[in-house]
């Protein structure tokens, strides 16, 4: 099959930008657990509802004109049968899949009777839409043609709810999934022959909902960036360098030989960099702690964000403790 998958990506020229910006600075990851956007940390016993799927398709199909009625009728008589089939059958897929991956996720017990402590249901909604186009190609041999292009593109939007056994709502979440399938030929027979059927399509975004989904409730792991920052001295660039290679040692002794020289945007970077290695060491009290002495020497409105981010991190660590010992107890 010729057609490709393409994730659909709305901040390509912010991505661009932020990669421009510190593309060539020295930085460090971290692997933070992360607390889920609805908070269940009371709960054990959780099952999964069957989503409502509803959905509406706007496709380009070949056809030979000879067959133009027999096509229109089919269409007519079976095509809503056939969304209605398929969505019925993906959503029975769906609260199968996702159960087992709950389950793989082992945060909660997942279970399929009566007693539960939450349910997850919801909706999710889809349109399947094609757009066709040509464009002129040069061959091999300098000689002009036509080629036909189709780009099948499904927008898919999910709605979240956790409710709990009495059917009271815990929480509600939602997000928005596009997916895009193209191809190109100058046959416009072999075109569409080329490109992925739409059930196909929407089974493979079906399944993409699954993480996602977890995440809203439960705990995961994210990496994130933190980019060392540089001083007016030019131990810095070694000692940033040294870090991002995991050399803590000799960038502490950089650091700290960059802070001697008694310029205060020297010492606030120092302290500033030795925050990050207490966060990837997650001594984040301490990480607070250095990030807010670096503000008061250097005075650098940016690193507001460092200090309020970490406070987040700090409360968002006891939250999960908190609901780890409630997990462990029972």
């Amino acid at each position: 099959m010729k057609s490709i998958f393409h994730v659909h990506v709305r901040l390509w020229p912010l991505v661009f930008i932020i990669f421009f910006l510190f593309g060539c600075a020295s930085s460090t990851n971290l692997r933070i657990r992360r607390a889920p956007e609805i908070d269940l940390s009371e709960v054990r016993y959780i099952r999964v509802e069957p989503f409502a799927l509803t959905g509406s398709l706007d496709l380009k199909q070949y056809h030979e004109e000879s067959f133009i009625i027999t096509i229109i009728i089919d269409i007519l008589s079976d095509k809503y049968d056939k969304i209605a089939r398929k969505n019925s059958e993906l959503s029975f897929l769906h609260q199968r899949e996702l159960s087992n991956e709950l389950s793989r996720d082992g945060y909660y017990m997942v279970t399929l009777g009566r007693e539960f402590d939450a349910s997850l249901g919801g909706t999710i909604s889809y349109t399947i839409k094609d757009d066709f186009d040509q464009e002129k190609r040069t061959d091999l041999n300098g000689k002009d043609y036509m080629t036909n292009l189709i780009k099948r593109t499904i927008e898919c939007d999910v709605e979240l709810t956790v409710t709990d056994k009495n059917r009271d709502i815990i929480g509600s979440s939602r997000f928005y999934l596009e997916r895009t399938v193209d191809t190109e030929n100058r046959d416009r027979y072999y075109l569409f022959q080329d490109l992925i059927e739409w059930e196909e399509l929407l089974q493979e975004t079906i399944r993409e909902t699954y993480l996602p989904i977890i995440q809203k409730v439960a705990p995961y792991y994210a990496l994130e960036k933190r980019v060392f920052v540089k001083g007016e001295s030019k131990l810095f660039k070694e000692a940033n360098k040294a870090a991002k290679n995991g050399d803590w040692e000799r960038a502490f002794e950089l650091w700290e030989r960059a802070e001697q020289s008694g310029n205060s945007l020297d010492k606030g970077a120092s302290l500033y960099n030795q925050a990050i290695f207490a966060e990837v060491e997650d001594r984040l009290d301490d990480a607070l702690n250095l990030y807010q002495k670096a503000y008061d020497i250097a005075r650098n409105s940016k690193w507001h964000r460092a200090i309020s981010r970490t406070k987040s991190r700090i409360e968002e660590k006891e939250r999960l403790e908190a609901s780890d010992r409630f997990r462990e107890s029972n």
